[in-house]
């Protein structure tokens, strides 16, 4: 479906992957605009215009502005979706979509947050207990969200909830296993979703994104550069609030001569 849409993207954000494969959902052409964090692209005077925050992934739709990967994926629903199968139409379906979306931003994101963003920078060399604790509790709630005998998170059928939680966990499981035998509904679904189209993309963002933190984990070199160390040189990090990445354009899927030149600037 033509449009003239833009989506500000880093492939390795989960927030990012859950915006575009919406997109991809509803065959909607999106151009996509590389940021790179480094380099602070998503601080510059021009970005800030479209998102004050500062954050990733961000749309541009003519005139209208859009953020938050949440908003941006409800935006593209309700202008491109006719049959309203991804966000229901009906009050308390919207409702239960509505639920897990907000779980996953206000709980499992931020698990996943709270991982990354300590290791990256190197104020801390280990995941502890609790915060493993925590990650599995958010697996604990999500077995318990296949409930009559749904095999997707919020319906019988996909809805924006499964683009969200599944980009999520999918960086998640290859930082905190998810154990197939506590949680098989969860590893089903997961298996599931293997032979989505869009699944290609979600993996490699999120081997990528998992990559990056496990070599900040282990002192282990990215890019030719210890990887805390690449972190630490940039003066980003403190901005990277909420949608966060922290992967170079140089990493992005396809990556063109122009993101080579701006990592290696």
């Amino acid at each position: 479906m033509s449009s003239n849409l833009v989506l500000y993207y880093v492939s390795s954000s989960p927030s990012c992957r859950a915006a575009y494969l919406v997109a991809r959902e509803l065959d909607v052409d999106v151009e996509l605009k590389y940021i790179n964090l480094f380099r602070e692209d998503n601080l510059t005077p021009e970005y800030l215009k479209i998102n004050p925050s500062g954050t990733v992934p961000s749309l541009v739709d003519g005139s209208t502005t859009v953020w938050d990967s949440h908003a941006i994926m409800i935006y593209l629903a309700e202008k491109y979706c006719k049959n309203g199968q991804l966000y229901p139409r009906d009050f308390v379906k919207r409702t239960l979509v509505n639920e897990r979306l907000f779980f996953e931003a206000s709980y499992l994101f931020a698990r996943l947050f709270e991982i990354c963003d300590p290791l990256c920078d190197g104020r801390e060399k280990t995941i502890s207990q609790d915060k493993i604790d925590r990650v599995i509790r958010g697996y604990k709630s999500v077995e318990n969200f296949f409930i009559d005998d749904n095999e997707y998170i919020a319906a019988p059928v996909m809805t924006l909830a499964d683009f969200s939680m599944w980009t999520t966990l999918s960086t998640l499981n290859y930082l905190i296993p998810i154990n197939a035998e506590k949680f098989p509904k969860l590893t089903k679904y997961l298996k599931m979703l293997e032979s989505h189209p869009s699944y290609e993309i979600n993996r490699e963002g999120a081997e990528r994104h998992a990559d990056y933190v496990l070599k900040c984990l282990h002192g282990m070199e990215y890019n030719g550069k210890i990887a805390v160390e690449i972190f630490r040189e940039s003066k980003n990090y403190s901005h990277i609030i909420h949608e966060w990445d922290h992967i170079t354009s140089k990493e992005l899927e396809k990556g063109s001569d122009e993101d080579e030149e701006a990592v290696d600037a």
